[in-house]
């Protein structure tokens, strides 16, 4: 059973766009508690329930002060890509899902293998 951590724009794509990932139930999915603010936050709170609904699927990791001071300092500009990222270390996931060229870039942050899930098949 591999521990997969779904970035913010995985979720993006399934609650705003409709598209359908392979989301598999042998697997555990990780996310952070940022991802339900930007969430909430696109939605403009019209999507609150379907949103409930997807996360209650979903293990919320924590959001503690070691994630927080780590993610200052990287490792890539962006704060909340980087609080993502150490989310998933965090949990020792296996995987990371995203779409963020940026972060499919770094290739493994880690431990953490970072995957574009669009590609899979």
């Amino acid at each position: 059973m591999a521990k997969i951590f779904l970035d913010v724009n995985i979720l993006v794509d399934i609650v705003h766009r409709g598209i359908q990932y392979d989301i598999e139930v042998k697997h555990i999915y990780y996310i952070s508690p940022l991802t339900i603010h930007v969430l909430i936050y696109l939605s403009r709170n019209k999507k609150k329930e379907f949103i409930k609904r997807i996360v209650s699927k979903l293990n919320i990791i924590d959001f503690t002060e070691s994630i927080a001071i780590k993610a200052l300092e990287g490792p890539v500009k962006d704060y909340e890509d980087n609080v993502q990222l150490h989310s998933a270390t965090q949990k020792d996931c296996e995987l990371f899902y995203t779409k963020d060229k940026e972060l499919l870039h770094l290739g493994y942050f880690g431990a953490v293998k970072i995957i574009d899930p669009t590609v899979l098949s």
